[in-house]
């Protein structure tokens, strides 16, 4: 039996007859490889939380590894919203109100309770179960340890889950109108302004809601960059705004964001460490934090965006098709990874050396499966996964 033919990407936007917006696809290649560096780097020592933590966080490994995830935080997701939200308001404009809600909860809705139903509960028992806080059976862990609801976490799909809700806000604010496209870019002081804004909001914000505190899997301390990004992108509503960037920010934005990559680290080593007044509150650190934030996440969309537009060949097919099966990606890569992990847990390896090798195994196996599930899963499969 030969597998259907591939499914041609599909996106909300009609494909131009120009190919230059082949280039987004091959961000969206880059950003899913660099969501699963991310997790791989928690799991081998950086700051934050993972469903599975093999090295410890401290020392000069993990000081590598958590300045790898800052940067990575400074920029990914709220890029993921300003590539998801340019193409919105013309999937409103083509579908209308009843489809517009229909295709949102086909397309978010239906993998967010796929991996709340069926992948969280098995992954938060395995948690449990490898940090030795239980030893029973999955059903015993569930229903001994209540409420069962507790087990159903977004886990990475609070992204899904945040973009659904976004979505809707955008129907209710905006009364199903659908506002003028602009495919002229923003001036870089509207950038400057942006970033001013998303400074005093984060660092406001994490007087209440500091790094590390999540609420249902979402972490508002970085919720001021998400929501100013999905605005914009709605806003501009037209992604061929991307192409319109100039050219020569490329170097500056480069360089800016690099410097503030390590601006932060550099203080807190200077200072004799990373302390939690870094993560939020009434200090001159936590206002660090917010600003260096906000100005090299920025700085490194604008680098990125204009290094792939204007450097990376649109032939790379190995990025384009990641593009192609980033969302599937995103979806699995969470088991996968873990089971990565898992597998390799007895192999005597650096930790950095691990990191790679794992990130690398993690990544090529979550794209065949995402490939495969889209292959063989026919059109209900592929009206979900594009």
């Amino acid at each position: 039996m030969n597998p259907p033919p591939e499914p041609s990407l599909k996106t909300d936007l009609p494909q131009p007859a120009s190919s230059r917006l082949v280039f987004v696809d091959n961000l969206r290649g880059f950003l899913i490889v660099l969501v699963i560096v991310h997790h791989t780097a928690i799991t081998y020592g950086a700051s934050g939380s993972w469903y599975y933590n093999e090295s410890p966080k401290t020392g000069l490994v993990s000081l590598v590894l958590t300045t790898l995830c800052a940067f990575d935080q400074s920029f990914f997701m709220g890029f993921f919203f300003l590539l998801a939200a340019l193409f919105i308001p013309r999937s409103l404009q083509r579908r209308g109100v009843a489809g517009y809600v229909r295709e949102r909860l086909v397309r978010l809705g239906i993998p967010l309770l796929v991996f709340l139903i069926g992948i969280s509960p098995p992954l938060e028992y395995l948690s449990a179960w490898i940090d030795g806080g239980v030893r029973g059976n999955f059903w015993s862990f569930l229903l001994t340890d209540p409420p069962i609801l507790k087990h159903w976490w977004p886990g990475p799909l609070w992204f899904v889950q945040t973009l659904l809700l976004f979505s809707f806000a955008y129907l209710l604010i905006g009364g199903g109108r659908v506002g003028t496209e602009r495919p002229s870019s923003p001036t870089l002081w509207q950038v400057v302004l942006l970033g001013l804004v998303q400074t005093v909001l984060s660092f406001a914000i994490r007087f209440i809601f500091p790094i590390g505190q999540t609420v249902f899997g979402m972490q508002f301390a970085y919720f001021p960059q998400y929501v100013l990004l999905f605005a914009a992108g709605v806003w501009f509503a037209n992604p061929k705004m991307l192409l319109n960037l100039p050219s020569h920010w490329r170097t500056p934005a480069a360089v800016t964001a690099l410097a503030g990559a390590v601006a932060v680290p550099l203080t807190a080593v200077m200072l004799g460490g990373l302390d939690d007044k870094f993560l939020g509150g009434p200090y001159w650190q936590a206002g660090l934090a917010a600003a260096d934030e906000a100005v090299t996440g920025y700085a490194a969309i604008i680098a990125l965006i204009l290094w792939f537009r204007d450097r990376i060949p649109e032939s790379w097919s190995l990025l384009t098709d990641l593009g192609k099966n980033s969302y599937g990606i995103f979806i699995v890569h969470a088991p996968v990874l873990v089971l990565v992990s898992l597998a390799l847990r007895g192999i005597a390896l650096p930790p950095l050396v691990k990191f790679g090798v794992v990130a690398v195994l993690a990544t090529a196996a979550s794209w065949l499966i995402s490939h495969w599930i889209r292959r063989w899963g026919g059109e209900p499969v592929r009206r979900v996964l594009g």
